[in-house]
């Protein structure tokens, strides 16, 4: 949050509509700033221990890149519903040049749900399909 911070003129988020919070948060926070504090530590030891497969919270925006860098399946483990999807396009947009950095290209959906995704959540806050579950 200090590097949000240092990004604005007051607090992060500070006057966004309830309703618009992940729209501001997943892809700055979750997005630009995580991931790049996050990356080079989760290769560095994902390359000591070779994991078979890398579990991630969902908004460990990392996990996604670090399975695609090691090439090994990932599981996606979401506590509530999915984000909307403009929020997490938003998200896409903002790992894209940090996949890049890796020689990659982002997948879409910041790479989330691309392998298997465990969501614990009330199925009336959840919606019908993933997007990506046709893929």
């Amino acid at each position: 949050m200090a590097r949000l911070a240092a990004r604005t003129r007051g607090a992060p988020g500070d006057g966004i509509a309830p309703e618009r919070i992940l729209h501001y948060f997943l892809p700055r926070a979750f997005g630009e700033i995580v991931v790049d504090d996050m990356i080079d530590d989760v290769l560095r030891v994902g390359r000591q221990f070779r994991p078979e497969v890398v579990v991630f919270e969902a908004f460990a925006l990392a996990g996604p890149l670090a399975e695609d860098v090691l090439g090994v399946p990932a599981v996606a483990h979401m506590f509530g519903p999915l984000p909307p999807l403009d929020a997490v396009v938003l998200a896409n947009d903002a790992v894209s040049p940090i996949w890049r950095a890796h020689g990659r290209s982002v997948p879409g959906w910041a790479g989330m749900f691309r392998h298997l995704t465990i969501q614990i959540c009330p199925l009336r806050w959840r919606w019908p399909t993933c997007p990506l579950a046709s893929r």
